[in-house]
């Protein structure tokens, strides 16, 4: 947040010293609308965003357990999920790397 807030500072001291705005209420009204949109960009994307990737692991795992667990109730045994999560975390760790 600090550094967003620094940032839209910088943005405002430029445009004012570009544009010589005899006014800066309009730059000063625009900061502000522009900090309250990053911090709600924070608050609903980012924020959630981090986290997803924090705890995707689990996620995953719950995720392939249900599905699976709906499609094919009696077909595998806990080893195949156990294979196959493994194979799909490998995967998954292969592709972030």
């Amino acid at each position: 947040m600090g550094g967003a807030t620094a940032l839209l500072a910088l943005v405002g001291v430029l445009l004012f010293n570009l544009y010589k705005f005899n006014d800066p209420e309009p730059v000063i009204e625009q900061l502000i609308i522009n900090f309250y949109s990053i911090f709600l960009l924070s608050l609903f994307v980012i924020i959630p965003a981090f986290l997803m990737l924090l705890f995707s692991r689990d996620l995953l795992k719950n995720l392939f357990y249900s599905v699976f667990d709906l499609i094919h109730k009696n077909e595998f045994s806990e080893s195949k999920y156990r294979k196959l999560l493994a194979f799909l975390v490998n995967r998954l760790e292969i592709n972030n790397n």
